[in-house]
């Protein structure tokens, strides 16, 4: 059986021989910019099994706090609380979920230092913008725009803070 001869196309790439494995060396980089959409979807794929931990660690603070912990008894509680007792319920019920959305941006933001070639700290903490904007978009959507758009700078803030903090943590762990 004759070998079969492919006729090369102008400016195209010859393919590697069958069964080599094309090497690293001539492959084109990402532009930098396509680092900020992953790490957008980093910050999400990372956050998703965080926030089941974050509700259910807050769950727990609820009850420590609220014994019972149904609707009713937190509404008795609340209404008769102290200031103090009313801002612990509050941390309770948001500090846990906040804290793994920061994690995750920290992780995904280390991740897009790491990995991202000339992607870097800017790239990673505009990935984080992106995943809080479109977390606060799909809460706002879900609740109404009226008194949600409050939320949106302190958790951009966050977002941009961790995420940032975290391609500046991938930097230095990539290879010399």
């Amino acid at each position: 059986m004759a070998e079969r001869r492919q006729l090369p196309i102008l400016n195209q790439k010859l393919a590697p021989p069958a069964g080599s494995i094309p090497g690293v060396d001539g492959e084109e980089e990402r532009p930098p910019w396509h680092w900020s959409a992953i790490g957008a979807v980093l910050v999400f794929a990372l956050w998703l099994p965080l926030a089941m931990v974050g509700q259910w660690l807050s769950s727990r603070l609820l009850l420590a706090l609220v014994p019972g912990g149904s609707a009713q008894q937190i509404e008795g509680y609340l209404a008769g609380a102290t200031a103090s007792a009313r801002l612990g319920v509050k941390a309770a019920t948001a500090g846990p979920p906040l804290l793994c959305f920061a994690a995750a941006c920290l992780a995904g933001g280390a991740m897009v230092g790491r990995f991202g070639g000339k992607a870097g700290t800017k790239e990673a903490a505009v990935g984080g913008l992106v995943a809080a904007s479109t977390a606060w978009a799909l809460t706002a959507a879900a609740v109404g725009f009226g008194a949600s758009w409050v939320l949106w700078p302190p958790v951009a803030l966050l977002a941009v803070g961790f995420a940032f903090a975290g391609g500046r943590l991938g930097e230095r762990l990539r290879p010399r």
